[in-house]
């Protein structure tokens, strides 16, 4: 199990419900040059998902995922080392699908001049079904007022 962060631009009633599913079937599958399709998209690292959250005037959501896929370990292990420096801007996780219940909170996202920020208060999932460790180290994450540049370093 493991913490990850995912943009979206639909809201905390709809995803507390329903979670995240895959837009594609077949389960996970990476190619050589680091795409993945036939999962749910997450990132292990929150200026990641912030940034995209902004990019869109979305949610920044905080999850806990099981089965899930490294995206760059298994670029790594593959030697498919041409798509490494994709995977190293995506940190991607890689999973099957996310139900409601393991979405602890959400929280809105914005661009401000050349950075990306949260804002607003918590959404907490009352229907969330982790550990209450889990749970505080997710809310802990929302409720931090970062802001990220929202250009990637090149």
């Amino acid at each position: 199990m493991r913490l990850v962060f995912r943009a979206d631009t639909r809201g905390p009633t709809e995803i507390f419900g329903t979670g995240f599913q895959p837009r594609f079937p077949g389960g996970i599958n990476i190619t050589e040059g680091g795409q993945m399709t036939g999962g749910v998209s997450t990132s292990k690292d929150l200026g990641v998902s912030l940034r995209y959250a902004a990019a869109y005037g979305g949610w920044l959501y905080a999850l806990w995922v099981t089965n899930e896929v490294d995206v760059l370990d298994y670029l790594s292990k593959k030697g498919y080392k041409d798509a490494f420096r994709n995977a190293m801007s995506q940190m991607e996780i890689a999973a099957e699908s996310i139900p409601g219940e393991h979405v602890i909170g959400a929280r809105r996202a914005r661009q401000q001049g050349d950075n990306a920020e949260m804002y607003g208060a918590v959404e907490v999932n009352a229907h969330c079904t982790v550990g209450q460790r889990e749970k505080d180290l997710g809310l802990a994450y929302l409720n931090t007022d970062v802001t990220v540049g929202k250009a990637y370093a090149r």
